[in-house]
């Protein structure tokens, strides 16, 4: 699952992964900041990662965009965490 995330038409990035178990593309607004994240819950082998792509500011001006598309490059994480299997999964 791939997505493109646009702003003003220009091209901010594609985030995704072969595996997603789910995505999460959001807009975070308060009265003082705007920012957008890409970030995913996805399997490597037996294992589960939270991969953090992007964390990015915008303006009450911008238009956003997310458009999903076939595949695409995608940037190195920002952060990767591997999930541990809870007590009811162990």
């Amino acid at each position: 699952m791939y997505y493109q995330i646009l702003i003003n038409g220009m091209s901010l990035g594609i985030f995704g992964h072969p595996n997603v178990q789910n995505m999460h593309l959001s807009l975070m607004v308060t009265a003082e900041r705007r920012e957008i994240f890409a970030n995913a819950v996805c399997q490597e082998g037996e294992d589960l990662y939270m991969i953090d792509w992007l964390q990015y500011q915008i303006t009450v001006e911008d238009v956003v965009e997310f458009k999903q598309v076939l595949e695409g490059p995608v940037p190195e994480p920002r952060k990767k965490y591997k999930i541990r299997a809870s007590v009811q999964d162990a």
